[in-house]
């Protein structure tokens, strides 16, 4: 789950400000812990219930699932490449990023099921992009992943809440940001994001889209 911008409920948490200046992903456990607050309820996940890893990248709860033994979760990787002009016949070099999970590790997509039959609907849509592959060099067999259902997500709402947490990107319109939805209180990063779109018709080019600026997973505000 993405790393909620709250205090974090920790004895001398400014004494260890340095374990968490990475922290992008933490598990159910702690990430439910972190929204109740409480008084040091996660000293205990620092040691004997729980550790950081990947360089302090993820906190994980021991009770929330086996781990991998060796590996990370995920690596990143880039694979050198290099294109030749055919007119001038002049080189160019270029990198191409590739993420590898390691075994029983993979993505997440959560949703809410509003419409019936509406999850079935995407889970088949996400079975199709597995298919034909995400992101580039998609001809060679990059990209290609399985789809499974996962056991559902036990997120409790609350009524009274004064704050809210994001689990996905999100753009906040003209009239959310003058009714102060990102004012003192609000926490967040920001994230550009860009890319390729491609239609439903196999015949037309892909197009590039317009970069737009998100709050990132993990923003909290009013």
């Amino acid at each position: 789950m993405p790393y909620p911008r709250l205090r974090l409920p920790v004895s001398d948490v400014e004494g260890r400000r340095k374990l968490f200046k990475n922290l992008e992903y933490v598990s159910q456990t702690i990430f439910r812990l972190i929204i109740q607050g409480g008084e040091n309820a996660l000293d205990d996940y620092l040691g004997a219930r729980g550790r950081l890893y990947m360089g302090g990248a993820v906190w994980v709860a021991d009770q929330d699932g086996k781990l991998p033994a060796r590996e990370p979760f995920w690596r990143v990787e880039t694979v050198p490449h290099v294109t030749v002009d055919r007119v001038a016949q002049s080189s160019a070099y270029y990198q191409v990023g590739q993420v590898r999970f390691a075994p029983a590790c993979g993505l997440y997509i959560v949703c809410r099921e509003q419409e019936t039959g509406a999850a079935a609907g995407l889970f088949e849509l996400l079975q199709r992009l597995g298919d034909s592959g995400l992101g580039g060099r998609r001809s060679r067999g990059l990209g290609q992943f399985t789809v499974h259902m996962a056991p559902e997500l036990n997120v409790s709402d609350v009524s009274d809440a004064q704050r809210l947490v994001l689990l996905s990107r999100y753009r906040p319109s003209p009239a959310e940001l003058a009714s102060g939805v990102l004012g003192t209180d609000a926490s967040y990063q920001l994230a550009s994001v860009g890319g390729w779109l491609q239609t439903s018709d196999i015949t037309a080019a892909a197009q590039r889209r317009r970069n737009v600026r998100l709050l990132t997973e993990g923003s909290s505000f009013t």
